[in-house]
C-alpha cells in the first residue's frame, strides 16, 4: 500500500514538473534559440526576405572597426569600474563597520539612496552637473582655479566621467554586501590575533580578506556582469559620443538593431557579448576555486 502511495506521489510530482519545464522553455530557452537563428540570417526589420548567411554576420562584426572600439570601451569601463568599486566599496564598509550602530545605519541609508534612484533621473542630474558652462562641478573646480573641463565632450575623460556617475549610482549596494560579509566574521578570530600582538595590517590581510572570499567572489561576478552590459548611463549622458569615444557593446547592439534595423547583425553582437561574459565568469569561478579558505 505504501509503495502504491509513493508511486502516485512521484507521478503527481513529475506531472507538475512538465508544465513548469514547458513554461521555462517558452520564457528562456525559445528566445535564446530564436535570437541565434536570427543571427545567422540577413535579417533586416523592414525586409520580408531573410537570407541565410551562416556565420557571415559574426565575421562582419569582427571586421567592424566600430565594434572593436565598442568592445575596447566596454573592457575599459568594466575593469576600471570594478577596481574602484572594490577599493572604495571595501574601504567604506570597513569604515562603517567601525562606527556605532546609529551612525552606521544613517550612513548606510545615505549610501543606498542612489541605488533606489531611477538611473535615467540620476543621469540627467549628472549631465547638468558636468555641464562646462553652468555645471556645479566646474563651478567648484573654478573656485580652486581649475577648469572648466568638458567632461562629456572630451574623448580622454568621457569614460572616466561616466564611471564616476556609475560608482555614485551602484557603490551603495556593494558597501552593504561588504558590510554584511564583515559582520559575519566571528570576532573571536580578531581577539585571538590581538592577544598574540597582531597589527591592524595583519588582521586585514590574514583574517578579514581571506574570510571575505565568498563576498568578493559574488561582487566580482555581479559587477562584471553589470558593467559589461552598461547601457543606460551611456545612452543618457553621451549617446556613445563624442564620436564613438564612449560607445559600448550594449549601445552598439541597440543602435545596430533599432536605428539601422539590422537585427541579424545586432543578434550576432549580442551572442558575442554573451560568449565573452560566459568565458569571463567561468574563469572567475576557476580562479576563486583554486584558493583555499582557512
Amino acid at each position: 500500500m505504501l509503495a502504491i502511495i509513493r508511486d502516485r506521489k512521484r507521478r503527481f510530482v513529475y506531472a507538475g514538473l512538465i508544465p513548469i519545464l514547458l513554461l521555462f522553455s517558452l520564457i528562456y530557452v525559445y528566445p535564446i534559440f530564436s535570437a541565434f537563428f536570427v543571427s545567422l540570417h540577413d535579417w533586416e526589420l523592414l525586409s520580408k526576405t531573410h537570407n541565410f548567411l551562416a556565420f557571415k554576420n559574426y565575421l562582419k562584426v569582427f571586421q567592424d572597426a566600430v565594434f572593436k572600439r565598442s568592445f575596447y570601451n566596454t573592457l575599459y569601463f568594466t575593469f576600471v569600474y570594478l577596481f574602484f568599486t572594490l577599493v572604495i566599496g571595501l574601504s567604506l564598509a570597513l569604515f562603517l563597520n567601525s562606527l556605532v550602530k546609529p551612525f552606521q545605519t544613517i550612513l548606510e541609508v545615505i549610501l543606498f539612496l542612489p541605488v533606489v534612484t531611477i538611473t535615467v533621473a540620476g543621469a540627467l542630474v549628472w549631465k547638468w552637473m558636468y555641464n562646462p558652462s553652468f555645471g556645479v562641478i566646474n563651478y567648484l573646480l573654478g573656485i580652486l582655479g581649475m577648469g572648466p573641463f568638458k567632461f562629456l565632450a572630451s574623448p580622454k575623460i568621457v569614460i572616466p566621467s561616466i564611471i564616476i556617475m556609475a560608482l555614485w549610482k551602484w557603490i551603495g549596494i556593494n558597501v552593504i554586501i561588504f558590510l554584511a560579509g564583515l559582520q559575519s566574521i566571528p570576532e573571536e578570530f580578531y581577539e585571538a590575533a590581538r592577544i598574540d600582538g597582531a597589527s591592524a595590517q595583519f588582521l586585514f590581510w590574514r583574517i578579514t580578506l581571506p574570510l571575505l572570499k565568498p563576498t568578493l567572489e559574488y561582487i566580482f561576478v555581479t559587477n562584471i556582469l553589470a558593467a559589461m552590459q552598461v547601457f543606460t548611463e551611456i545612452f543618457m549622458l553621451t549617446y556613445g559620443g563624442p564620436g564613438i569615444s564612449s560607445r559600448v557593446v550594449a549601445f552598439h547592439i541597440y543602435e545596430t538593431g533599432f536605428r539601422f534595423l539590422k537585427i541579424g547583425e545586432a543578434s550576432a553582437v549580442a551572442f558575442i557579448l554573451f560568449a565573452f561574459i560566459l568565458i569571463v565568469t567561468a574563469f572567475q569561478f576557476r580562479i576563486f576555486k583554486r584558493e583555499e579558505l582557512y
